[in-house]
């Protein structure tokens, strides 16, 4: 074949050159890149033939996008996303219902007490938490004023005659200052705390004139103050806590308060809290009028002093005092330092370097203004009532009254005649009870403790067998020997007596047991409905009449043991009860039945695996506890 006529078959065959060389080119290149930047040619020159629609279209496209985002945001948070708890679809709210004045409230918010009662004694819920829609802080303390244990202590001694001490009344929490230098100086930069005093030592058993054996410290024990890292002190709210240091000496003086500047820590003045003289009569009526209070104020501090008419706190010998400080704006510029001289029983209780009597260091504080937005009365603490002393605890106003305790005499008692074991059935000795008063130190206090308080009373009533009218509690049950008792960690009154009487008597402390007669042991019909858990205060007979006395003669026999030089009388069947949660019973639940919560909603819902487990459908015959007899079953 001819060269040009291989050239035009070659060709025909091939087709279109052009279009083949369109072909590769578009293989070998980014024809989308090409292509967007061609559009982008001609979107600029559009938008500059036409600025004003351009600019509109922008808008409306930008708009569109930000309100479909801001869209799904809240429908992601709120009903597409989990809340940020564990089991969030169980989350429920609790609010308060109430009445005033015949006008009814519905979901009102709890207050700080109730928030703290719902979370601590809560039994249906898992958790328990707290929401408001402003600013708030809420801080449950597990803490007892009186306490010795959530005090801020400087001393050796367990002894309070012995410390010095400070007790924040209103659940403050103080940041802890080291005896010497430490956080004080980075806490307080500049604090004139550099001169060495010495506390009383009580575990030194020598003469303590000098300072010699001592306890050396420079700060004081204690910083209040959110600036220092504590619980926060503010303006114009009123903070109190309790300070002893023995007697105080020099009643004009002892107790003042030295104020500094906050910028460098120089000394700016001294607020001198005078003790009130009770031995001279314009003092003592000047005190009795006030209210046993006394105001003192200066540097943007106002601090009002209550002496209590005795001393508190286990205080045996010395005086203590409540200071309650408010601060004005002022105060702002300065911290304070509390501090107080006094004397132990037996020598002064802080020194300085040249034996001199001197001031113990308590407490520093500083003040801070009110946050704006946080709530001023979920902040400040709550009380059930005005707080009474420990003593008055769980006490009727009947029982504070009317109702006094006379012991009977048993100075006429031999203590060496009671000591003996083995001489009777219920104090047989086993080694078991040995080494327990041996494992307790052979302490008396510890023994007796430990059966108040570890052996459960049992077998407490019995039916009046001598067929009299008196209403009469009488003992009941089979008494076993204090072993049985010991091992069982129960017993009724007879037996708990046995027990403490052995236990005393291993421990070398002479005890016996005290029976009463001619109904010479009575005790108020709601005391003893709390002992045995039986309402026993306005029981009725079949007939619906009550008649119950409000004192009950009580024939419960009680122990008596020499303890020192005197007799001592212990009341082992005396209990206060204690509620403790058990098992959970959702704990064990499969994971779509695990709340009453779920277990209704798959109930409403005819689930089967509910209704598989019983014939009936009625809820009662159908707890959620039935779920777990598969499981259970081998």
């Amino acid at each position: 074949m001819e060269p040009a006529a291989a050239r035009a078959a070659a060709q025909k065959k091939l087709g279109n050159a052009t279009l083949i060389r369109e072909e590769v080119y578009r293989m070998n290149t980014l024809t989308f890149i090409e292509g967007a930047l061609r559009d982008a040619r001609h979107a600029l020159r559009m938008i500059r033939t036409k600025p004003g629609f351009s600019v509109v279209a922008l808008l409306s496209i930008a708009l569109g996008i930000g309100a479909n985002t801001a869209l799904f945001s809240v429908l992601d948070a709120v009903l597409i996303r989990p809340l940020p708890y564990p089991g969030s679809d169980a989350l429920v709210g609790v609010f308060n219902t109430f009445v005033i004045q015949g006008q009814h409230f519905d979901n009102a918010q709890l207050s700080p007490g109730m928030y703290g009662a719902c979370k601590e004694g809560s039994r249906t819920f898992e958790r328990f938490g707290v929401w408001t829609p402003g600013a708030a802080t809420v801080t449950i303390f597990d803490h007892n004023a009186y306490d010795s244990t959530k005090r801020y202590v400087r001393g050796t001694s367990t002894a309070p005659d012995f410390q010095s001490f400070i007790v924040p009344i209103g659940r403050e929490t103080g940041v802890a200052l080291d005896d010497s230098g430490g956080n004080a100086a980075t806490l307080f930069p500049g604090n004139t705390w550099t001169n060495t005093l010495y506390h009383f030592n009580a575990t030194n058993l020598l003469s303590q004139t000098n300072v010699t054996g001592r306890i050396p410290f420079q700060n004081p024990i204690v910083a209040f103050g959110d600036t220092v890292g504590g619980s926060p002190l503010y303006l114009n709210q009123s903070y109190a806590f309790g300070v002893a240091v023995g007697n105080p000496l020099v009643l004009s003086n002892a107790l003042r308060i030295l104020v500094y500047y906050r910028s460098n820590s120089a000394f700016a003045g001294t607020i001198t809290l005078a003790l009130p003289d009770t031995t001279i009569t314009n003092q003592l009526l000047n005190l009795v009028t006030n209210g046993f209070t006394q105001t003192f104020t200066g540097f943007g501090l106002q601090t009002t002093m209550v002496v209590p008419s005795s001393p508190t706190w286990g205080i045996q010998h010395g005086q203590n005092y409540i200071l309650t400080h408010t601060a004005s704006a002022l105060a702002t510029n300065y911290y304070y330092e509390v501090e107080e001289k006094g004397f132990a029983p037996y020598n002064y209780l802080v020194l300085n370097q040249t034996n001199g009597v001197t001031r113990s260091r308590l407490y520093a504080m500083e003040f801070s203004p009110f946050p704006a937005g946080l709530s001023t009365f979920i902040n400040q603490p709550h009380f059930d009532g005005i707080p009474m002393p420990s003593i008055y605890l769980g006490k009727s106003l009947q029982e504070l009254q009317s109702v006094h305790v006379a012991l009977p005499d048993l100075s006429s008692l031999t203590p060496s005649n009671y000591l003996i074991l083995d001489a009777s059935p219920e104090l047989r000795r086993h080694p078991i009870l040995d080494q327990f008063v041996k494992n307790m130190g052979n302490d008396p206090l510890a023994l007796a403790n430990y059966v108040v308080n570890e052996v459960g009373l049992v077998d407490g009533v019995d039916y009046n067998t001598n067929v009299s009218y008196q209403t009469t509690v009488n003992l009941g049950g089979v008494n076993r020997s204090a072993l049985d008792t010991f091992q069982e960690g129960q017993g009724s009154p007879m037996e708990q007596c046995a027990l403490l009487v052995y236990l005393l008597r291993q421990a070398g402390v002479p005890a016996t047991y005290v029976f009463p007669t001619n109904s010479g042991l009575q005790m108020l019909s709601s005391q003893m409905s709390k002992l045995l858990r039986v309402q026993l205060t306005g029981a009725v007979n079949n007939l619906g009449q009550t008649n119950v006395s409000t004192l009950l003669n009580v024939n419960y026999p009680w122990v008596a043991a020499y303890v020192g030089t005197n007799w001592v009388q212990i009341f082992p069947w005396m209990k206060d009860t204690e509620i403790t949660e058990g098992f959970n019973l959702y704990d064990y639940m499969p994971t779509n039945y695990n709340s009453g919560f779920k277990w209704m909603t798959r109930f409403i819902a005819n689930d089967t695996n509910i209704f598989s487990l019983s014939s009936s459908d009625q809820p009662l015959v159908l707890p959620p506890w039935l779920m777990l007899l598969p499981l259970m079953m081998p």
